[in-house]
């Protein structure tokens, strides 16, 4: 096998849950994708989410690539997903804090209001920058993620690693709720965000909603790097199929 499987053969390395039904939303954003690009001109650039309903998106936009701009051009949120892009023919650059087309990305919840819990998988920063840079925001979820609050799932967090102790218990203290880290199944010691920053779930338990005056108090306590909490925004739309 070759070293950069699974990546190489555009294969996800663990089975799709419910994958037809996936795919066939995957195929409706790339449609919207395709739509929005039609006005966008010469080498645009489109921001590529993480999730396995991205990558889904993404091979769908590898299939009908000779119907997109010349010269488009993938930021992605994570290493994997620049792999497989990179593995699909797509052309790939960072960010660099340019501007994006349009992006498209999963969430682990989505409330009325569109404000999101995403982070699951510790990309968190470059989610929330590839969606900040966007002109249009596409989150990509299941019905069973659009929530009537957010909350009773874990909230994720990237901390410094320098003084985690101290970081994880001015959190607790200004939150009353329980900071886990996340410990490695392939390695040993903590996971590490895409950023490089120490993966912890803050534990939100039912009955409790996660809400932006939450976040800013665990933001306000120092080694807080990020969190996976994000305030709605007028240039995003939610795509459920």
């Amino acid at each position: 096998m070759s070293p950069v499987e699974p990546y190489a053969s555009l294969r996800w390395p663990t089975g799709i849950a419910g994958s037809d039904a996936k795919a066939k939303l995957a195929e409706g954003v790339a449609d919207r994708v395709e739509h929005l690009l039609s006005s966008a001109g010469a080498a645009p650039r489109v921001g590529l989410g993480s999730g396995t309903t991205s990558f889904l998106t993404l091979l769908a936009l590898a299939r009908r690539r000779d119907r997109l701009p010349p010269g488009l051009v993938l930021c992605a949120t994570s290493h994997e997903m620049e792999w497989y892009a990179t593995a699909a023919g797509m052309a790939v650059e960072p960010l660099a804090g340019g501007r994006v087309t349009v992006a498209f990305d999963g969430a682990d919840q989505v409330d009325p209001a569109g404000a999101l819990i995403k982070g699951r998988g510790g990309a968190m920063q470059r989610e929330r920058a590839v969606l900040s840079a966007a002109g249009r925001g596409l989150i990509v979820v299941d019905a069973t993620k659009r929530v009537a609050v957010l909350g009773g799932c874990p909230l994720p967090l990237a901390l410094r690693p320098t003084g985690i102790f101290a970081t994880v218990a001015a959190v607790e203290g200004r939150t009353g709720l329980e900071v886990v880290l996340r410990t490695g199944s392939g390695k040993d010691g903590p996971v590490l965000t895409e950023s490089g920053e120490v993966l912890a779930d803050l534990v939100v338990p039912d009955g409790t909603v996660m809400t932006a005056e939450l976040d800013a108090r665990i933001r306000s306590s120092d080694g807080v790097a990020d969190t996976g909490y994000f305030a709605p925004s007028p240039t995003r739309e939610v795509v459920t199929g």
